[in-house]
């Protein structure tokens, strides 16, 4: 799967965690299907997690993008454009959700 075809229009974003330890960040969210993911992004170098709202406030996503080799986007509805610069990333389902 393409990271732009992630199924991630009008999911929520629950929480961002960061292992600083083994290079990592995640990206818990709750798609449509009601089932929670994690985005996970391995071997980060920059994250940007900006909350202007300048849209008004929410946690629903609006889409993912590629900016550039190795940036990802997540543009929410808020208008704020979260990004991730990172070697890899993956989508996997939450354990026990």
């Amino acid at each position: 799967m393409l990271f732009e075809d992630l199924p991630l229009h009008d999911a929520s974003l629950l929480e961002v965690r960061v292992d600083w330890n083994i290079c990592q960040c995640a990206f818990r969210v709750l798609p449509a299907s009601q089932i929670s993911h994690d985005l996970i992004f391995d071997k980060f170098k920059h994250i940007e997690l900006p909350r202007h709202e300048s849209w008004g406030p929410s946690i629903s996503i609006l889409e993912t993008r590629i900016a550039a080799p190795q940036i990802f986007e997540i543009v929410l509805q808020s208008g704020d454009v979260l990004r991730i610069e990172a070697m890899n990333w993956s989508f996997v389902q939450t354990p026990n959700s």
